[in-house]
């Protein structure tokens, strides 16, 4: 039986202040996020969702992740791995 496996990606500080996120931490989540994918036979663009998008009162991942540019790099992952979108 398979089970999904949930991954959360934050970027604020101490003082709940939303920083800009890194080129290499939205490559290395991308990269997670192609491979729990590709293994559960995904298609980023409907499976990967924020919590603000399955709940009025939330908001994230917050103004600092830009989940459809997100959900793009985990496609042009998938691409890499040889999944075509």
């Amino acid at each position: 039986e398979r089970k999904a496996t949930r991954y959360k990606v934050t970027d604020a500080d101490d003082n709940g202040k939303w920083e800009p996120y890194s080129d290499e931490c939205l490559k290395t989540a991308a990269v997670l996020a192609a491979k729990a994918c590709k293994e559960y036979e995904l298609w980023p663009y409907l499976a990967i969702v924020g919590h603000s998008d399955i709940q009025d009162d939330k908001q994230d991942p917050g103004p600092a992740f830009d989940i459809d540019n997100f959900r793009g790099l985990v496609a042009t992952e998938m691409n890499n791995m040889g999944e075509v979108f």
